[in-house]
């Protein structure tokens, strides 16, 4: 009915588990891969809508609020969008950042950023997986950490 995979609706009870239950009115990500765990998170929060940042426009978008990052994901410049109706919903609202990786994190500011700028009030930041140095960050909160590996296989 609602196209959300048990997975994520998993992850959320593992997070649940980790935070409590944060009074948010509004939920963040950052792209496509996200939205079965931000969906299942809005509906076990009793929070009927959120906000997408997309990697591109899309054509139902209007009044596009935007920001450019770069990213060792997607190497190179990206910029995320924010619908103006997204936009205008976040103002005074307390919002938690939801992500599916972190890696050096510039995904994540540009998405603070679109926050911000649109009158969100970031209450929580949270992830599946921490990347790196991510993992030792206090500032967000992840499942578990995805190990980097060099040439040869071996983890760093």
């Amino acid at each position: 009915k609602y196209k959300c995979n048990a997975g994520a609706i998993q992850c959320w009870n593992a997070l649940q588990d980790e935070l409590g239950i944060m009074p948010c009115a509004a939920n963040a990500l950052l792209n496509d891969k996200g939205i079965p765990l931000v969906c299942s998170m809005a509906r076990k929060m009793g929070v009927n809508y959120y906000v997408l940042a997309r990697k591109a426009p899309k054509l139902y978008m209007q009044n596009v609020v935007k920001f450019d990052v770069t990213s060792i994901t997607t190497r190179g410049q990206q910029s995320l969008y924010l619908d103006g109706k997204g936009a205008a919903n976040l103002k005074g609202k307390r919002v938690l950042i939801v992500d599916d990786v972190i890696s050096t994190g510039a995904s994540l500011r540009a998405l603070e950023q679109l926050v911000e700028a649109a009158g969100g009030n970031i209450v929580g930041k949270m992830t599946v997986l921490a990347e790196g140095e991510a993992a030792d960050r206090k500032d967000i909160i992840y499942l578990e950490k995805l190990p980097l590996f060099d040439k040869e296989g071996n983890a760093l």
